[in-house]
């Protein structure tokens, strides 16, 4: 088992999709592909969304994923100071459950401890015009994967930052900060329910701008359609880079389109000028190998790569 396939494991991302290997090439490098099948982000109300996201709260991954902050607690609370509290999930430690709070409010409540291990996330999202895309848009999963990350953070007490990668440049929408409960994943999903994506970026040069401004080491995850090229590796970096590229269903297969034709909406460049097998057959490998220089980078930084699929 690869550390990439662990820590999918580990419940970073709610098992809300079905996921399988999609490709291994001759060094056994590898991506993981998940099936987003919620519906438009922007179609559901605030409060519609973090309930579907809190329901995930007893599906197994997510249950993996509050055991091992639940390890994480246990370290923290010889000596750290109480943080917060939250109401029990499934899953949780009972180790943790604040007894006095349960015989006075009838209601599980689990502490959480403030942590020497506490690695801010940093989460980088793609709002160009390719990513909306599809039907439901590319975007609309990428916002899905950003709340996912959002309600894992809150869960372990670790911070979040948010930056919107546009054609301005990489601009911070949250500064690395605990979530506040239910107040604060509110705001996050009005933030990212206003914008409207549009224009053209470069990955590379965001990634700089956005981590240049961080002071210490964090884990910066980098959620994009990666088009028309992957990016690089950035020299100097000190951070961990997880990328997770979102493609649509014609993306992957443009044999399915009924126009035969797949056309960069950014650039006007043809990616897929017709339906004869050999030009399948090259942009099979085209893609293949776009997959390939994302893996290698986020291996290089100690991350990992994910494909999800709208």
């Amino acid at each position: 088992e690869s550390p990439s396939a662990r820590r999918l494991a580990s419940g970073a991302f709610p098992a809300h999709r079905s996921s399988a290997i999609i490709w291994r090439d001759s060094w056994g490098l590898k991506m993981q592909v998940m099936h987003e099948i919620r519906p438009e982000f922007k179609r559901l109300s605030p409060a519609e969304i973090i309930k579907r996201l809190l329901r995930g709260a007893g599906s197994q991954s997510r249950r993996a994923g509050l055991q091992e902050c639940s390890v994480t607690r246990q370290t923290a609370s010889r000596g750290y100071n109480l943080a917060d509290f939250r109401p029990y999930a499934p899953g949780d430690d009972t180790r943790f459950l604040d007894w006095r709070a349960l015989a006075r409010m009838d209601q599980p409540i689990i502490r959480l401890f403030d942590s020497a291990d506490d690695h801010p996330q940093l989460i980088l999202i793609d709002v160009s015009k390719s990513m909306d895309y599809g039907s439901p848009a590319k975007f609309s999963a990428a916002c899905w994967a950003v709340m996912d990350a959002a309600v894992q953070c809150w869960t372990c007490g670790q911070r979040l930052g948010v930056d919107v990668m546009s054609a301005a440049g990489c601009l911070p929408m949250i500064t690395p900060r605990k979530i506040s409960g239910a107040t604060g994943l509110i705001e996050l999903v009005k933030s990212l329910s206003a914008i409207k994506p549009d224009g053209a970026i470069n990955v590379d040069r965001s990634i700089a701008m956005s981590t240049a401004r961080q002071t210490s080491s964090m884990r910066v995850t980098v959620i994009s359609d990666f088009l028309p090229n992957a990016p690089t590796l950035l020299k100097g970096c000190r951070h961990t880079l997880n990328l997770l590229r979102v493609l649509s269903k014609t993306e992957v297969d443009p044999s399915k389109m009924l126009s035969h034709e797949l056309v960069d909406i950014e650039t006007g460049e043809k990616c897929f000028p017709g339906r004869d097998a050999d030009s399948l057959d090259g942009y099979r490998q085209r893609l293949h190998d776009h997959g390939l220089a994302i893996v290698n980078l986020a291996l290089s930084t100690g991350g990992f790569a994910l494909d999800v699929r709208t």
